[in-house]
Order: structure tokens, then sequence, then C-alpha cells
């Protein structure tokens, strides 16, 4: 298990306590997420349930499902068993097809779904996984996982010790935000939230 993630903060006087100043989360920053890896782990491509990277605009879409009949239609033109191995044969699907790819698998565990981290082939997985799930049959993936999830002595740390603030807004108003924190000699953090949310987090 390895350290993942750092809120790194401006050491400054605001506190909550005088004796802040003296706690270990004063070095220069704070050890949030944490991660494992397990090579060689295998699933079922019915458990896949998102992936990182496609043509497609992945914002728009809920489901690999709706990813493959959206915008590959002509992918699921047939449900049959030499339809499946045609996509399944498709190169860019690196974790079939290359021994030393660095497609993996991983779960985040304050989301709890498992994602195919890839490089490429999203249609032809998208479109495999939906007729294998509809003529019944099996497809056991195998390669990398590697599961996310979040310190909890470091979160206890920083619900202890800081205030939370989701901000949302321009640069400019967060441009102003950090100038305030700043000018007042704050000890503070902050970190952007991934999609789809378009908010700030400021520790202070």
């Amino acid at each position: 298990m390895e350290c993942l993630g750092r809120l790194t903060f401006r050491v400054g006087r605001l506190a909550r306590s005088s004796e802040r100043s003296l706690s270990p989360l004063f070095c220069t920053d704070l050890c949030m997420g944490r991660h494992e890896l397990r090579p060689g782990w295998r699933c079922e491509i019915q458990d896949v349930c998102g992936i990182s990277a496609s043509k497609s605009d992945l914002t728009e879409f809920l489901s690999l499902d709706e990813i493959a009949r959206t915008n590959s239609p002509e992918m699921l033109n047939e449900f049959t068993f030499e339809k499946l191995k045609e996509h399944l044969s498709h190169r860019e699907i690196r974790i079939l097809h290359q021994a030393n790819t660095a497609d993996h698998f991983a779960r985040y565990e304050w989301d709890g779904r498992l994602f195919l981290i890839n490089e490429g082939g999203s249609h032809h997985v998208a479109a495999a996984r939906l007729i294998a799930r509809r003529i019944g049959i099996v497809v056991t993936l195998t390669a990398t996982f590697i599961r996310y999830w979040l310190d909890p002595s470091a979160v206890s740390a920083l619900q202890r010790d800081f205030d939370t603030y989701a901000v949302s807004g321009t640069a400019s108003l967060l441009h102003q935000i950090h100038g305030a924190l700043r000018a007042y000699k704050a000890s503070y953090s902050w970190h952007p939230l991934p999609m789809p949310y378009k908010v700030s987090l400021f520790f202070a």
C-alpha cells in the first residue's frame, strides 16, 4: 500500500486550536489517498462499469451500453458468438492483446464501480460486453488491478483541524479566494473535484 495523492498546505496563522502548529499535519503535506496493486487480477466483462478513454465524450453517457447503442449501432447488427469474437479480437483492447500494456482495472472505493483504464478500444469493449450478456457468454478479463481509497486517519485529521468549503465560480473568483487566504496568512489547501463536479474544495 502506498500513499497516493497529497494535499499541500500553505502554513499560516489561521487555526482552531493554539496547539495546532505542533500537529504532524503541519508537515508540508497531508497524505489523503492510498492504493494497492494486484497483478494478474481477473474479472468478468460484465463487472466493468466504465472506461477512461474514448473517441466519444464520456460525460454524455450513463453506461457502456448507452455508448454502444448510441455511437456504434453498426457494431450491434448481429448478436452472435462470431460477432463477439470479432470485437474481442480488436487490437486496441490492449489487456487482451498486449502482454506489457499499461491498461489496467481500477476501483475508487468512494465510487465503488470497476473501471477499465484504457488507451483505446472503448467502443469494441462496450459492444462486446453488451453482446456477451445478450447471448449468455462469460468473458473473463485479466489485467493489473489498482484499488484506491482515502486514508481514514488523514480524513479525520482534515475534519478535525480544517473547515471545508465547496466553491464554484470563475478562475477570477478562485484567484480572489487564494489572494484573501494568503493575505490573512491562513493555512489552507485546495483541490478541484473531478468531472462531472464543477467545484473546488478549500480546506482552511
